[in-house]
């Protein structure tokens, strides 16, 4: 009994985790977001991040779900019990947080867009002091101060060769010119890149290809959860209750065979899928063949929707086919 209570707890402390995770390291991990809070901004970046949470917020319950599914591999519950709250939950946080939350979104437009344009004009601002950067001709720079909100730095050493050797030159002032995004001194531009992303920082943002693969298909299902809100709720109804639905069923990875670490690479990779394949279902070869074969007032936009109905139910049966399966093993060995 107590672990059966313990489930309302694991699901809300992991969906809170998670949004707060995705919410801060989505903005923190972006060149804008770490330019904006190593200036001082701090109310635009957290501004940004409330957007984020709200954002990210199938994405984190979709993991908490799966944190909920591990839990109950390790842990034995009374299952009517626990199914009726896990059901209970996912229903309260689908139809009532969510959009509730994409709804304060709507009626905060542009207050959001407002922050996002200023987190987006840090690009537009010169280098914060005191750190080394190289420049475009393999020449290296500092500064020590910002000044005039921004418009000059001060004083300026630049580091570089020419065909006698070293040359260091400090230069007692310059001005940053905004077009051209670099730094002058008198009539000369002694510094090509002063603004943008940060050349120090650049490595750090760079993320490798398979996780730049997976942000984009997660954003992209995070966007269609957006769009099918502002198109109505019955639109929202029906493509979350979809990709909820095809999420409550990984619930058989996690006991697809009787290696908890396999279940759980199971599990991690039915998540995987059914993200990955809203990019499949919503456009491409496999949207154009399911099209085609929907009446002519079926809207084009519900045949993602429609095809995680379709494979949810694919699952189920392969799933009750397993569990049918083992039972008759079992009544077998008496």
């Amino acid at each position: 009994m107590k672990n059966t209570v313990m489930v309302p707890l694991v699901f809300f402390s992991n969906l809170l985790l998670w949004i707060v995770v995705f919410s801060f390291f989505s903005v923190f991990a972006s060149p804008n977001g770490m330019t904006t809070l190593t200036s001082g901004s701090v109310a635009v970046f957290f501004h940004e991040c409330l957007y984020r949470a709200v954002f990210y917020a199938p994405l984190a319950l979709s993991i908490t779900l799966m944190a909920v599914f591990f839990f109950l591999m390790r842990h034995k519950t009374i299952v009517w019990i626990t199914a009726l709250t896990v059901l209970a939950l996912l229903v309260l946080c689908i139809f009532l947080v969510m959009p509730l939350s994409y709804r304060f979104l709507e009626d905060n437009t542009w207050t959001f867009l407002s922050n996002r344009s200023e987190l987006a004009g840090t690009a537009g601002r010169v280098f914060s002091p005191n750190v080394i950067r190289p420049d475009g001709d393999s020449s290296r720079m500092v500064w020590y101060s910002v000044r005039d909100d921004g418009r000059k730095v001060a004083p300026l050493l630049v580091a570089g060769s020419d065909k006698t050797g070293s040359v260091f030159t400090r230069y007692p002032e310059a001005v940053y010119d905004g077009v051209s995004g670099g730094l002058v001194s008198g009539d000369a531009l002694v510094v090509s890149r002063a603004s943008g992303t940060d050349p120090s920082f650049l490595p750090v943002f760079t993320p490798p290809p398979v996780v730049a693969l997976a942000v984009n298909h997660i954003d992209r299902v995070m966007d269609a959860f957006q769009q099918s809100f502002r198109q109505g709720f019955a639109a929202y109804t029906l493509f979350s209750s979809a990709f909820f639905l095809s999420m409550a069923l990984v619930w058989l990875f996690s006991h697809a065979s009787g290696w908890r670490l396999l279940n759980i690479l199971f599990s991690i990779s039915g998540l995987l899928y059914i993200y990955g394949a809203y990019t499949l279902y919503s456009r491409g070869p496999v949207f154009s063949f399911f099209r085609q074969f929907l009446p002519a007032g079926f809207s084009s936009g519900s045949v993602p929707a429609f095809l995680y109905f379709l494979q949810a139910a694919v699952m189920a049966l392969l799933g009750l086919s397993v569990f049918v399966r083992r039972l008759v093993r079992h009544e077998g060995r008496g």
